[in-house]
């Protein structure tokens, strides 16, 4: 998995749990610090996590950021989307989930 936010990226390890069609990450990192150059948070835009084949995305979610700006959020699941362009997985419903729990803040 790769999180990519403005010209911030993290990507997790492989996943700790693979079987047939299922995968299991448990990646955490707390109090991440970036600085970035933006007048405000809103300029920002999008989040985009993507599902990675090695050093190529696969499947995608893009969310506006203001879905990740609660200070206190809860776990929540996204439904990805195949990236029809790679053509690795053609099928929306063979895309997978994710479930994350992400806050975005400005510390100013």
């Amino acid at each position: 998995m790769k999180i990519k936010i403005a010209d911030f990226e993290i990507k997790t390890d492989k996943p700790q749990f693979a079987e047939n069609t299922f995968n299991r990450w448990n990646f955490r990192t707390s109090k991440l610090s970036y600085q970035v150059n933006y007048q405000d948070i809103y300029d920002i835009g999008r989040v985009y996590i993507y599902l990675m084949d090695g050093d190529n995305p696969v499947c995608f979610i893009k969310e506006e950021i203001e879905t990740f700006m609660n200070p206190n959020p809860q776990f929540k699941w996204y439904e990805l989307e195949p990236d029809l362009s790679v053509g690795k997985v053609k099928d929306h419903h063979k895309a997978g989930m994710v479930s994350i729990k992400m806050s975005i803040h400005d510390k100013t």
